[in-house]
């Protein structure tokens, strides 16, 4: 299956996003121009033998590679270095459609590092992997694309432990007033198989025992039999019902998207 767009709006300009894809798209025209796909994909690729030798020299055309970068060169540079057409359009087509959600929810700065980390994740299981069970000539094949970084971003946008169907990660909207139900365009993908939409008593009942959790704790992170009770306490059942009143509202089989209920602090504007 091949997603092509999710209906989850962004609350900002998915700069960072954008600016990867860029990134990938000018070293793509970078290797078509000059001595071609071939020649630059086993000249900056990544090897694991450049890791644990020895590395098996490489034949393109009638040039003989002896000499390619180092590991932590090559580490970064094949992240952003593809194939093919398919193989780039392929991958940015997730990065852009999963991305942007990811770096809405996580921020500019820490989804960067998250890209760049899992990226450097794929690459140390693939060169184990090929160390451990591979002979030489496997360990002198070059490694290249964002695969396994866009890998990371799909690990983050379908979080374990959320309830969420495909194409639609776990946002947090600010008011409860605003857990509209959101029409997808597919049903949800688990290990297991296709997974129909709960009904809508479970999600009302499952929403309702995470929003309960925020009594747990006062407006300033302490536990409840610490912090001052007889005002919090006002502000949770005024809360809580704010929420009944919301989930109430929903019909009965639309799915809605959940909210992460650690954000309400002081909800509704209370001080």
């Amino acid at each position: 299956m091949i997603p092509l767009r999710d209906n989850v709006p962004t609350r900002s300009f998915p700069v960072v996003t954008v600016g990867i894809i860029a990134v990938n798209a000018i070293l793509w025209f970078w290797e078509l121009s000059g001595r071609g796909v071939d020649y630059h994909v086993v000249k900056d690729g990544y090897y694991p033998c450049s890791l644990h030798g020895p590395c098996e020299a490489i034949q393109i055309g009638g040039t003989v590679v002896t000499h390619h970068l180092s590991w932590w060169e090559g580490t970064f540079t094949s992240m952003f270095m593809h194939g093919s057409w398919e193989h780039i359009i392929g991958n940015m087509l997730f990065l852009w459609i999963f991305g942007n959600n990811v770096e809405d929810a996580l921020g500019r700065v820490r989804f960067l590092f998250w890209y760049l980390a899992a990226g450097v994740a794929a690459t140390a299981l693939q060169t184990f992997v090929t160390l451990t069970f591979g002979s030489v000539r496997d360990a002198s094949i070059p490694n290249i694309g964002a695969s396994g970084a866009i890998a990371g971003v799909l690990g983050a946008y379908f979080r374990p432990g959320a309830e969420r169907d495909l194409l639609r990660p776990h946002l947090l909207p600010r008011d409860p007033s605003r857990l509209v139900p959101r029409n997808l365009d597919s049903p949800a993908v688990v290990a297991g198989g296709l997974r129909p939409h709960p009904s809508g008593s479970d999600r009302r009942r499952r929403s309702l025992r995470a929003h309960r959790r925020l009594r747990l704790r006062g407006a300033d992170g302490l536990p409840r039999r610490q912090a001052t009770a007889a005002p919090t306490d006002l502000l949770m059942r005024e809360f809580e019902e704010h929420v009944r009143r919301a989930l109430d509202a929903l019909l009965p089989d639309e799915p809605y998207l959940p909210a992460k209920v650690t954000i309400y602090r002081l909800p509704l504007g209370y001080r």
